[in-house]
């Protein structure tokens, strides 16, 4: 550790920091401010993980797992454990005090480890009987002499290069967490400092503990905000250069679901620790075996679990871990996304896990956050998603070093990414919707012109659905805009005069007097993180409050899915049936049903997100584990990807969709409705819309609504005469579009 030198206003040469964030999820970002706003000034994406839970090798050597033959803490390697084998452990565990016990073997362990090893020896929760079969993988630091590879710090040191770090696992000393983590990092700096690492890692424990989604993962958000912009202001007050470079060393994936492994293989007549041997990283089991007959055994009962997947050579290729040393694993069966094997060897069973990593490297949500800044280039640029390999030679460049001369690992890609309305960024498309924008801005600042104007809905988060058709281009999606201010009432009603004007199917103008004080809702959040202001006051979005995914409730994810039920029975019978053609705006309501019953099941995971780029990989990834039905799944993730590339009708869709829409809201609603606490899904979808009605106790639309759940079910199939079922249908729809619009 290093003491500055200077003061804190002098100004010098040139700083290059890494700054990681431990467990930062790239949506995380839309959920700062700070941050937020410097991703708009640098170049961002996504980092995968190497496979495991070992990263360092990967960001300061540029080496894989099977470079460095290991992916895990901890390695079954029993003749170089630090651990002292105690003869006839389990005798000794009945009469001697477990916990002394345990202690003077972690001491022991201690004695014989570096300073950095030792901070692994609690053994986290592997069971004290067996930590005498494991060795600690990386029990050097990768400044050390003996760390097994030449490393970032060591070709600093070589150029004479002066650095810093302040980092995991010597930062569990640091008091103050994160805040004592920044301070102590900052007294280092000397002007002499040419590169600094700093961890910081409240947001894995929160993750771990309350869920990605939840208010205290806002919180800490928070927090960590507001620590990265006083990183950000102290090197600028000292350096004339600053590159920095955040990352998250993973991402948090919300756990829906926990299995006990040891119970499900012993319920099978496999023992651990008699037939084989097994130690549980979370989300990972990592098997070695006695013999190849057992090994096969074992194999076979765990291809018929439905919880995960055994990996073959081919999936550990695919991420460079397919030629470790055995002592690794000699089988790695992985839970899917979103389920955790409790206990585990680092929580007990007696933890209650809302958020985990280690899954596969290429699920999203497991990926971090990578964000690329310097003080010279402040052009808003695209990353995509790097390997974490391609930390080393990113650091290397931020130093001024050449990383040819030190790697073969390629460095970080950035391409210019200017902001858009739409996902493709078509000429032709931005311009449309430009044009549109420019148009509704005027007749809305006309009426309201002291109230602030947001796009939210597709078009705000710039995801808008714009094709080029037979009739030129044509804007797929509704206009949503929010007018804020003392005149926004004026604006009220303006929305069927701007569809007309513009040619969509809807246009909503929702005025607000004020955005402080709004409660928590779908619409709300979306509003706050995925508008944008196109007039007036810029930080009019900025004083909605910050609310967490978790804060949406159950009867606002019933409420959406009963919107789309009413945006189905909008579509003509015959229309959906097969008997005519499907319409563009048939596809809309379609899509837009079954991407509803895909965004009510993430709200009711408390991890919803206003960019539908997010959501859409997070409901492929969490199904499994949600045990949704995969035919059901599939018309789910088809309408995602549609949203996120529309097509002219038909597109990707037939008129037997109409009937899977039914069938997934109906397993969405049941879904809601058991979490809820609800007897009737149905009775909930229609007390939720009634929820935002004025009168509260309006019994026409009430009336209205029930008719609409009734014939939306009745039409699944041909139960009804289809010409009584159309005029009910037609009547319906009238009466719903009269009271609503």
């Amino acid at each position: 550790m290093r003491q500055s030198a200077c003061s804190p206003h002098s100004i010098v040469e040139s700083i290059a920091l890494l700054v990681l964030l431990d467990a930062f999820r790239p949506d995380y970002l839309w959920r700062t401010e700070f941050l937020r706003d410097l991703a708009r000034r640098a170049a961002v994406g996504a980092m995968e993980e190497p496979f495991g839970f070992l990263p360092r090798a990967s960001y300061f050597g540029g080496l894989t797992p099977n470079e460095t033959g290991y992916s895990n803490i901890f390695a079954r390697e029993p003749w170089r454990s630090p651990f002292p084998c105690v003869p006839d452990v389990d005798r000794v565990l009945a009469y001697a005090d477990a916990a002394t016990m345990r202690t003077r073997i972690v001491d022991e362990a201690r004695q014989r480890l570096s300073d950095f090893g030792g901070r692994y020896a609690d053994g986290f929760a592997i069971p004290t009987r067996e930590l005498s079969s494991y060795a600690i993988a990386e029990a050097t630091p990768p400044w050390g002499p003996r760390c097994g590879y030449r490393s970032l710090f060591h070709i600093l040191d070589e150029a004479g290069l002066p650095w810093v770090q302040c980092s995991w696992p010597y930062t569990r000393a640091v008091a103050g967490a994160d805040a004592g983590i920044v301070a102590s990092f900052l007294d280092q700096l000397s002007e002499e400092t040419r590169f600094g690492f700093v961890h910081l890692s409240q947001l894995d424990a929160v993750g771990h503990e309350s869920g990605p989604g939840s208010a205290a993962m806002r919180d800490a958000l928070e927090d960590i905000d507001r620590l990265c912009a006083v990183l950000y202001t102290r090197a600028h007050e000292r350096f004339d250069r600053v590159r920095m470079l955040f990352f998250g060393d993973h991402g948090m994936v919300t756990v829906v679901r926990t299995i006990d492994l040891l119970e499900e293989l012993r319920g099978r007549a496999l023992q651990p620790g008699r037939d084989f041997d097994l130690f549980l990283d979370s989300p990972m089991a990592r098997f070695w075996f006695r013999s190849g007959v057992k090994r096969d055994e074992v194999t076979s009962v765990l291809r018929r679990f439905d919880f995960g997947r055994v990996l073959d050579a081919h999936d550990l290729a695919r991420f460079d871990a397919d030629r470790m040393h055995p002592s690794n694993g000699e089988l790695l069966f992985v839970a899917h996304p979103g389920i955790v094997f409790s206990p585990n060897a680092f929580q007990d069973s007696a933890v209650q896990v809302r958020g985990m990593h280690g899954y596969l490297p290429d699920v999203p949500d497991n990926r971090g956050l990578l964000l690329s800044y310097d003080s010279a280039d402040r052009t808003p640029r695209s990353i995509g998603v790097a390997q974490a390999t391609q930390i080393f030679p990113a650091c290397l460049r931020m130093c001024g070093l050449d990383p040819a001369e030190h790697t073969t690992v390629p460095p970080l890609r950035e391409e210019p990414a200017p902001r858009r309305w739409t996902t493709a960024g078509i000429l032709a498309h931005e311009a449309r919707v430009s044009d549109d924008l420019v148009r509704a801005r005027a007749a809305i600042a006309s009426r309201a012109p002291a109230s602030a104007i947001a796009v939210t809905g597709s078009f705000g988060r710039g995801e808008g659905g714009v094709v080029s058709g037979a009739h030129g281009v044509e804007v797929l999606n509704d206009y949503d805009f929010m007018v804020i201010g003392p005149d926004a009432g004026n604006a009220a009603g303006l929305g069927t005069q701007l569809a007309a004007s513009l040619g969509t199917d809807f246009c909503d103008v929702m005025p607000l007097t004020s955005a402080a004080g709004l409660p928590p809702s779908q619409l709300h959040f979306d509003l706050r993180y995925g508008g944008r202001v196109i007039a007036g006051d810029p930080c009019a979005l900025d004083r909605i409050p910050a609310f967490a995914p978790s804060d949406i409730s159950l009867r606002d994810a019933a409420r959406l899915l009963m919107n789309r039920i009413a945006g189905v029975m909008l579509v003509p019978l015959p229309e959906q049936r097969g008997h005519e053609a499907l319409t563009q705006f048939a596809v809309n309501q379609l899509s837009k049903a079954l991407v509803g019953a895909g965004d009510a099941y993430l709200i009711a995971a408390g991890d919803y997100s206003s960019r539908c780029v997010d959501r859409a990989p997070r409901f492929s990834a969490l199904a499994s584990a949600l045990a949704i039905d995969g035919r059901l799944a599939a018309a789910i993730e088809k309408a995602y990807r549609y949203k996120l590339n529309p097509q002219p009708a038909p597109g990707v869709f037939r008129h037997g969709d109409f009937v899977i829409a039914r069938a997934a809201i109906a397993a969405a609603l049941r879904q809601l409705a058991a979490q809820a606490s609800a007897s009737c899904e149905w009775e909930l979808a229609v007390a939720a819309a009634l929820d935002s009605i004025e009168p509260p106790g309006d019994m026409e639309r009430r009336a209205i609504l029930e008719k609409l759940t009734v014939l939306f079910r009745a039409t699944a199939a041909d139960v009804i005469d289809p010409a009584i079922a159309e005029t009910a249908r037609q009547r319906l729809a009238d009466a719903w579009l009269a009271v609503c619009h």
